[in-house]
Formats: C-alpha cells, structure tokens, sequence
C-alpha cells in the first residue's frame, strides 16, 4: 500500500467517525423505533424528544433540553422563548405523555383541501414540532369533529380525531410551562431572616445560633423559624405578570444564606405587594435581575408573618437526649450532673451537701425524662418587670450540647407559688409552667432510671398473694389451673391472674415521682401484691393512694425494698385492686337445669325445664320468655368480683331482690343445687350486686342479663 492509499483510507475513516458522531449518534435506534410502533405517532420517542415549538394565538414557546452529556437520559428544560426562564420538567413530562399514549378515535382516509379548511387545519389552533434524535415530529390541532368526540389533529399528512385531552395538553400560554418555583436557588439553610412591613407589623430580625433560633435574647421555636424559611423557600407562582408593578410593600423578606461547595454565600429577597385582581392572591417579585412579577396565594406567605408571639419557644427546654452533652440540675438541696463519657455513655453524680453518689444512666429513661419535659407548654409569657432587680430562685438547669450551644432555664414554683404551678426565666421573659414541669425538674436520679423494674415472663409465676385491708388472697398454679385457696377454695379466673401475673412479672411503671413515700402516696393502707417464681424469688409491689386530679386510675406504688415512689396503671391497678375468684360461678348451661324455684317481689315460681323450654305447672312458657330466662341464666357471668366476706346491709343480698334456687342434672356441674341471690344496684349504672350463696364473695353482674328473673311473672 503506498502512501497516497493510506491518507486516501485516512480521510475516508475520519469521515466515517464525524458522520458518527454528528449524525449517527443522533438517529433513533431499531430498538427505540420497534417501542414505538404500536403508536399513534410512530417515531415520537418521549426520551430523545431535545426542542418543543408550540405556535398558539399568535405566540411562540420554544423549549429546549440541556443534557450534561450523550448518556443523561433527563437533563434540564428550559424555555427560550417568549422569556428565559427555567421550564418544568413535569409539566413538559405529562405533556409528552399525552402525545405518546395519543390514540385515534377515528382515522380519515382520502382528506381533500376543502376537508382540511373545514376540519380547522388549515390555520390550526396549535401547532406543536418535536424534534426528536435527529428527525422532527409535527402535530397540528383544529376544530372539534362535529360528534363532539375528540379533535382533528394532523400528523404528518394524516388527519386523526383524537381526545380533547391531547389537544389540551398542548394548548397553554407560555407561563404554564414554567417552573413555578420562584427561588431558583434555595435558602433552606438560611442562617438568618429578616421580615418587614405591614405584614409583620414593623421589622423582625430572626437568626440561628448552632441548632437555635433567636430574635434578640428571645429564643424561638425552630421548627416554626424553619416553617417560615421553607414557605418562603417553596414559593410558586399561580401565574407570571411580566413587568406589572408590585404596588404598595405589603411584606419584604430577607434571607441570608451561608456559603456552600456550590454557592457563595448570598442575601435571596423578595418583594410582596397588593392583592392580584383575584383577592386570595398578591403579587410578589424576587429582587435579582431578569425577576418577573408573580401572582402567589397568599395563604404561601402565612407562615412567614405569624410574628414573635407565634414563634416563641414556649417549651421549658428543646435539647433531646441525641443532642446532649451534658446536664447540671441543681436546686438549695441537690446537684444533679449528667455527662456523656468518650464511649457515648451518660453517667450521673448526684450530690447532696457532703454525700455523692454516681452511676450509669439508662439511655431509654434520659431520653422520655427529656421529652417529658419538651412536652410541658407555657400557658403564659410576660416581659420581666423592670423594677425586679433579683432573679428568680429555685431550680436551676443549665445544658450544653454536642454542638457547643447552651441552654439555661431558672425555676422558682412548686408550693411556694400557692397553686403548685412554676414559673421559670429566660431572656429577660418569664413564663408559666403547670405543677408537672416543677416535679419534672427536680434534682434526682430516679429521672435517669429505667421504668421496667421487673423483667421475668408472666409463666415463671407460681403463686400470688394480694393483702388487701385485713383480707389475704392466695392463688396458686394447681396442674396448669389457677385456684383461689385463701380466703375461699375456688376456681380463680384465668383472664384476670394471668393478667396480674404478668403485669408484676414484667413490671413496667408509668413514671417516677419521689425519692421516697409521703403520706399522700396511700401507703399506710396500701394493696400489697407478692408473685413467687418458680425458682422461689419473691416479686413485691405495694399499690397506695389514686394519684389526685387525674382521671385515668393511676396509683402511687412502690416495689421491693427501694423506696423510690413510682405511678402505674393498667392491668396491675385494676386487677389487684379486686378479687381474682372466676367469674364463671353464676351461669349454668339451660340444659343441665332440672328445676328453678325464682323467688322475687311477685311470689314464688317453680319452673322444670324438659330439654327444649321452661314449663310452670306443667305447661310450657311461650317460647319468647323461655328463651330469655335460658339466656340469662346461661349468661350470667359476672363483670368484676367486688370483696370476700359476708354480704353488706348496702348489697342489698340480705334479703335478697330475686333469689333463684337451681337443681342441676346429671352431667352438669357441681355442686348440683346451687341459690343465686340477686341485690341492690353497685351505683354503676346497669350493674347489680349477685352472690352465690356457698361462696364467701360478692360479684357485680349486668342488671338487663338478670331482668328476665326480676320480671318474672
């Protein structure tokens, strides 16, 4: 091969790579093409579609695509024409579906140019080119077809009825299709923001300090400063003004944004004036250049102009357990320290006068200990009076975060305020706390411990023993069966000791409250409960006084030997608190009753019962009041028992309401002659006082279950 072949093959192979690159590399590929071929628009491929031109009303939209490179499969929209300006991606992406899942409704054959003027093409509506790779797709929409069921569109030179949704697609003034956000470039990291106006009613300057949010010494709710910063961050406009003026300032706002990797750091302001002529409107313009004016709801700018009354902290505290590094709490008696250690483990010291003690705080009880306190409000704020030259005194905390930030709060409440609510200063204001906080802020280290005090499964249990008053209860597991074995020998009800059994097993209390028991916590005529385990430990909870001004059934308890006074609540409370004899020792299955004798206020009533109904002087009753006297009987378990011992004068048992005397028959239970006794109403409503006259205890039953044995007749 001599040299004038080589460069003549040369050029030829460098034609070959630039007819690639700018040619080539542009075209639709067989695999694009065959996706496609179902389509009504048989070359639109959605991903490869770079420039829209939409004609309309005169007016032109030019949209172009910015990809990074060839392999970018999204890249930017932006609009050329009528304005620069960033388009949106999502409205041009429905769009373009619209045109790829176009279908036809009816196809023309044979359109002559008369068709076309008739059909609107030939000065069409809208007209749309797509360039897609390296070929253009055009669309033209004219009137609709006289059926009403789509509009003509031309493809090419093919004439389509198709949906008015694909003609409305495209049919839009330029403003639709660009973004709406405002802000091009965010300032939800902005570190400061001032607001003024009218809408704000003079000027508010709002800046960050580490993870906190101040205007002046007053400090703020972050979460409503960075509600304020995101609105203003996410406004959209409803539609574009051009150059129309913003008339008089109704809010200007100020962001100041630190510098990043990407940006230099920057002030983002806006402009909002008057009210757009539609009144839930105003109209708004970023102060940059090239900015156009916008309509904006003016329900977006609502978060920004809530004013300092709105964004005050009205918590005691904000630090959580994740962001604390320390904690002092400290009062004229105790210091409580908590530090985080190099190993993220929090240890305590509490001191009180000359005595120390330290240890391991329990992660989970920091943590609630913290929120409990972020949970408490302020109900009311003033300024401190002037004339007030000391602090307030009392208890005082102080926090120091993980960032290096601060937090101190100084309280003084409790007793000394006559009503049991504190008071606490910050920042020159005070503020009015409930009587829970000043218990919350109490220098101990029963905060920091964990509220499971007992951690045993409920089927280690082997006995329980309930001391209630002067009467002992004893429950014992009797071959997989619990039974009462003192004060009486009985079945005990399985739901209920289960329940107990597993509420001391696992015990888990509401919340610690004192160091050690006060006369108010009840224990002088506490409800002592005892769960021996299988391995012999002994489990000891003694359950006093309700706790006053609640209306959920919380008690003070205490357990073991630690003295420490804690609340619970739930299956502990209400199934100590009562019998666990079962409450399945009332009913009897109707077809195991031979006779009933009812005894209420309208005689005697001797009833036999044959298997299918109850007779009286051998006829039998109507099926209706047989049935209902088989209910009640079969249905009468009890809600609750109430006490064991002889009944009371106020049960109303002695004598009785009804007193029903049943005979069972072979094959029902024993003892085969039972009496049921039948009292005054429990002051529940729709509860009475029942009794079975062989057991020392008294239950309470529903008064509409016994209703057929009081009526009788």
């Amino acid at each position: 091969m001599n040299r004038l072949s080589t460069i003549i093959l040369l050029v030829i192979a460098l034609g070959l790579t630039a007819y690639i690159l700018l040619v080539e590399r542009h075209s639709l590929t067989s695999g694009e093409l065959a996706d496609t071929r179902e389509q009504l628009l048989p070359r639109f491929v959605r991903n490869r579609v770079n420039a829209i031109s939409i004609s309309r009303e005169g007016q032109r939209i030019e949209l172009r695509r910015e990809r990074q490179n060839d392999s970018d499969p999204i890249g930017d929209w932006q609009m050329r024409s009528p304005v620069n300006a960033e388009a949106d991606p999502d409205t041009i992406g429905s769009m373009l579906s619209s045109l790829q899942f176009a279908h036809s409704r009816r196809t023309l054959q044979s359109v002559s140019d008369e068709d076309i003027q008739r059909f609107g093409l030939e000065a069409p509506r809208v007209r749309a080119t797509f360039e897609v790779g390296s070929e253009e797709v055009r669309v033209a929409f004219g009137n609709e077809d006289p059926t009403e069921s789509g509009v003509y569109m031309m493809a090419g030179d093919q004439v389509h009825v198709v949906g008015v949704d694909v003609f409305e697609a495209l049919d839009h003034e330029p403003g639709h299709w660009r973004t709406k956000r405002l802000l091009t470039q965010g300032v939800v990291l902005a570190e400061g923001l001032e607001l003024r106006g009218e809408a704000i009613g003079g000027t508010l300057n709002l800046r960050r300090e580490n993870s906190t949010w101040k205007a002046g010494e007053v400090l703020l709710s972050a979460s409503a400063v960075e509600a304020a910063i995101q609105a203003m961050n996410d406004l959209e406009a409803s539609r574009f003004l051009g150059d129309e003026g913003l008339g008089e300032t109704w809010l200007e706002a100020t962001a100041q944004v630190p510098a990043t990797a990407a940006h230099e750091a920057r002030e983002v302001r806006i402009v909002v004036g008057e009210l757009c002529s539609d009144p839930t409107q105003r109209k708004m313009r970023v102060d940059e250049e090239g900015a156009e004016t916008a309509c904006v709801l003016a329900s977006r700018f609502d978060p920004m102009i809530e004013g300092l009354d709105a964004w005050r902290e009205m918590r005691p505290v904000t630090t959580n357990d994740l962001e604390l590094a320390s904690l002092e709490l400290s009062d004229a008696s105790a210091t409580l320290a908590v530090q985080k250690g190099e190993d993220d483990v929090f240890r305590y010291t509490l001191t009180r006068g000359e005595n120390a003690r330290s240890g391991q705080v329990d992660a989970g009880a920091l943590a609630e200990w913290l929120q409990a306190i972020r949970r408490s409000r302020a109900s009311d704020v003033r300024v401190r009076s002037e004339e007030a030259t000391e602090p307030l005194r009392g208890r005082t905390i102080r926090i120091e975060r993980t960032d290096g930030s601060r937090e101190e709060l100084v309280l003084f409440g409790g007793e000394l305020t006559g009503d049991g609510s504190c008071y606490a200063e910050r920042g020159g204001e005070v503020f009015r706390f409930g009587a829970a906080l000043w218990s919350l802020m109490r220098p101990s280290a029963i905060h920091l411990r964990p509220r499971r005090i007992y951690e045993h499964s409920a089927s280690d249990v082997q006995q329980l023993v309930v001391q209630r008053g002067s009467v002992r209860e004893e429950v014992a597991l009797e071959d997989g069966r619990w039974q009462v074995t003192q004060p009486v020998q009985m079945a005990a009800d399985r739901e209920n000791t289960r329940e107990l059994a597993g509420a001391i097993a696992r015990l888990t209390i509401d919340q610690f409250v004192a160091d050690s028991a006060a006369p108010m916590h009840g224990f002088d005529d506490a409800t002592r409960v005892s769960a021996t385990l299988d391995d012999g430990t002994e489990l000891r909870v003694e359950i006093g006084a309700e706790v006053p001004g609640e209306e959920t059934r919380r008690r003070f308890a205490r357990a073991g030997e630690d003295p420490t006074v804690f609340t619970v609540s739930g299956s502990l409370v209400d199934r100590a608190m009562r019998p666990l004899a079962s409450l399945r020792q009332l009913d009897t299955d109707v077809l195991f009753i031979d006779r009933m004798t009812v005894i209420n206020e309208a005689g005697t009533i001797a009833l036999t019962h044959n298997g299918e109904r109850f007779l009286r002087d051998d006829q039998a009753l109507e099926v209706e009041a047989s049935e209902a006297l088989g209910q009640s009987m079969e249905g009468l378990s009890a809600r609750y028992a109430v006490r064991y011992g002889p009944a009371l004068e106020s049960e109303g048992l002695n004598p009785p309401r009804a007193r029903v005397e049943l005979r069972r028959g072979e094959g029902g239970e024993e003892p085969r002659d039972i009496v049921i006794l039948v009292g005054a109403p429990t002051g529940i409503e729709g509860e009475i006082y029942v009794r079975r006259e062989d057991l020392n205890v008294t239950f309470a039953a529903s008064e509409s279950r016994l209703r057929p044995i009081l009526e009788l007749r």
